[in-house]
């Protein structure tokens, strides 16, 4: 019978996914019983990686979304079509069983845009 897991473990940066031994890291901390979570962007997840966060049974990925309107958060994160890409990223989880949580870290430009963040991750 497998040991329960006792303590959790949050991965955050920076972007996680910019680290190459990522997946190294979270395999270990998962063999030793680790409840983890993950913190990202999620521009950076494909189908490959959404397959192995799922495979290694996370706690859950929280994703920063700024804005629902992609001209405010790609500003915001200053990389052009990061929102279309994290939104990607999401799902790519959700798809495979994943808890995804939204981040939304309210700052003059977002101000207003809480309840249509809200609308998205619903």
């Amino acid at each position: 019978m497998p040991l329960p897991e006792c303590f959790f473990l949050v991965f955050s940066g920076g972007e996680v996914f910019l680290r190459r031994d990522f997946f190294e890291l979270l395999e270990h901390a998962r063999s030793l019983l680790f409840s983890v979570k993950v913190k990202t962007n999620a521009i950076m997840i494909g189908e490959k990686e959404a397959d192995r966060l799922a495979e290694l049974g996370l706690h859950g990925v929280q994703v920063s979304v700024y804005s629902h309107r992609p001209e405010v958060h790609d500003r915001i994160t200053k990389v052009p079509g990061s929102l279309e890409r994290t939104l990607a990223g999401a799902r790519l989880l959700r798809d495979r069983g994943v808890n995804v949580i939204f981040a939304n870290v309210l700052m003059g430009p977002n101000a207003a845009d809480y309840p249509g963040v809200r609308s998205l991750a619903q």
